[in-house]
């Protein structure tokens, strides 16, 4: 939709640290970010997109549980793929680790989603992603998906963009686009 619309214009979009491109858009190397909500710094406006439930990701078949509810207290040790300690949500993780008696047999930090999802597909470790992250695998081919419940944990996610300046109308098409997007793909998940 967006080529369609956009009359050529050039796109970059670049995967890192909500930290990384924050300090991108704040500088005018970007135009805009999408990120876990955070306190801003000065110089930046936010606009929330939506609020995502947190998943268990394992491989598929691992409990023959797929979109059921999970307590991770009530599953012992676990083998959990994490960000690296710099990332916002590696923060929230262990925060909720450490609040619900979760145990966390071992920690492997991966900072690439790509990779994430793949090591999860090919072994017995586990991650905690934002269900938009797992909208193409609702039907439990390649991941099992569960909503961590009792209690649950959910991700605000938010745009940001130089306080200052008005972004620039190929910016703002493609930041609408993945704004409606995202709220289709949000809809298909438990919430």
């Amino acid at each position: 939709a967006f080529l369609q619309q956009s009359g050529g214009v050039s796109v970059k979009i670049l995967e890192a640290y909500s930290g990384v491109l924050t300090d991108q858009v704040r500088s005018g190397e970007l135009d805009f970010a999408i990120v876990p909500s955070f306190a801003l710094p000065a110089g930046l406006q936010a606009k929330r997109i939506a609020t995502n439930r947190e998943m268990l990701v394992t491989r598929a078949g691992r409990t023959g549980r797929h979109l059921q509810p999970v307590r991770l207290s009530d599953l012992g040790p676990l083998d959990v793929v994490l960000p690296g300690p710099l990332n916002t949500r590696r923060q929230t993780l262990e925060g909720y680790f450490a609040t619900n008696a979760v145990d966390i047999r071992n920690r492997l930090e991966l900072d690439a989603m790509m990779a994430t999802l793949e090591f999860i597909a090919e072994s017995d470790w586990a991650a905690v992603l934002p269900a938009i992250l797992l909208a193409n695998d609702g039907d439990g081919a390649r991941y099992e998906i569960r909503p961590l419940d009792d209690p649950p944990l959910r991700s605000d996610f938010v745009l940001i963009e130089p306080a200052r300046s008005a972004m620039k109308p190929g910016a703002r098409l493609l930041s609408e686009l993945l704004m409606q997007e995202t709220l289709r793909i949000t809809a298909l998940m438990p919430q």
